[in-house]
């Protein structure tokens, strides 16, 4: 499991969420996981936030255009979602994360 302070260098939050899987498809979302919302040619993934927190998201990364937003923490209820500039950049090193 991963925890999601450690996983962004994020200061302690509240009450640290522990992750069990990265899911870029709101579809398969489990209870647990952390969903990444990246802004696609054709889709935006953040347009699905809502589906993935419906089927049981424990955090969110969504990308975002603007680095001053970077790596800040909004929340949807009590469930993070963290802002982060080019994500698409490095998903394959967050990936590397949970394998």
């Amino acid at each position: 499991m991963k925890k999601l302070t450690a996983l962004f260098n994020l200061p302690e939050l509240k009450n640290d969420i522990e992750l069990h899987n990265m899911v870029l498809d709101s579809r398969k979302v489990k209870a647990g996981d952390l969903f990444v919302a990246i802004k696609g040619h054709q889709v935006d993934g953040n347009q699905f936030i809502d589906s993935a927190l419906h089927s049981g998201a424990s955090a969110v990364v969504s990308e975002t255009e603007l680095s001053s937003e970077h790596l800040t923490v909004e929340f949807i209820g009590n469930v993070p979602v963290v802002k982060y500039h080019q994500l698409a950049r490095h998903l394959s090193s967050l990936a590397d994360v949970f394998l």
